[in-house]
């Protein structure tokens, strides 16, 4: 018997569920925008008039599914679609392969080590294996970096596409966390510049005083850059005169998990 064929959800539009199918539609319509987006344009975009869109994205907007500025009023979205996708990650085995790495580094460089994923252009810690050490770099599953201030963010931001680079930097100001913080978007496009050219970022005191982090790019089967894999310890541990040393033991991590995932095996 042909499953697939004799299937009455498959075919059936009378069986789809018409306020979920429009409110799936809109949550893709936000995550392909390069920035948030008002009700005025959701709604011509969907094909929807704009009271039953406003109580689509209200419920979505409960659900976490998507957050509105304050000022802007427009939406982009939320923390649950990150955590999701952390459980999708999940499914295909990506922390598994990870793992081992994860463990590898933090043992030779005795620091925390810490892996990320790149989520609609957030960089979001996916795990992370504690440091043996007691004075120590803490960290948890979910939590979203800087991607200013941050290896992990600086790193991604590093490896994206010129123009998705340049809207993610231009599309909110850059705080300042310490003295050390990028805060020019000039300047730092020129760091990034450095960063794709040596292969990794560092975080020299930015977000945090007293905590330095190196972080490399993780790559999938196509070249693309979707996730990263950091150290982070204590500056009196990281000094800059061993970060050449430690950063050949995160290249050398983040190569060997883009060789799992099938890096260079269709060249």
């Amino acid at each position: 018997m042909d499953t697939e064929n004799n299937s009455p959800y498959l075919h059936d539009q009378k069986s789809l569920i018409q306020s979920l199918d429009r409110g799936l539609q809109l949550l893709e319509i936000i995550s392909q925008a390069k920035e948030p987006m008002g009700l005025p344009e959701l709604s011509e975009l969907l094909n929807v008039d704009r009271s039953t869109v406003h109580r689509l994205l209200g419920t979505l907007q409960k659900r976490n599914y998507v957050v509105q500025d304050a000022v802007t009023k427009h939406y982009s979205l939320g923390l649950k679609v990150i955590e999701l996708s952390r459980r999708a990650l999940d499914g295909i085995n990506f922390r598994s392969i990870a793992k081992p790495y994860l463990k590898r580094l933090s043992k030779e460089t005795g620091e925390s080590t810490n892996l990320f994923i790149l989520t609609n252009n957030h960089a979001v810690c996916v795990d992370y294996e504690a440091s043996p050490s007691p004075l120590a770099v803490t960290n948890d599953t979910g939590i979203i970096y800087i991607m200013h201030a941050t290896a992990g963010g600086k790193v991604l931001l590093a490896f994206m596409p010129e123009a998705i680079q340049q809207k993610v930097i231009n599309s909110s100001p850059l705080p300042a966390f310490t003295p050390r913080t990028f805060t020019d978007a000039s300047t730092l496009m020129m760091h990034l510049q450095q960063i794709r050219a040596q292969g990794y970022a560092i975080d020299d005191e930015e977000r945090y005083v007293g905590v330095r982090c190196i972080a490399a790019p993780i790559f999938d089967h196509t070249g693309k850059n979707i996730a990263g894999i950091s150290i982070s310890g204590p500056a009196s541990r990281v000094t800059l005169d061993k970060i050449p040393e430690l950063a050949q033991f995160v290249v050398r991590a983040a190569n060997d998990i883009s060789a799992e995932l099938g890096l260079g095996r269709f060249d």
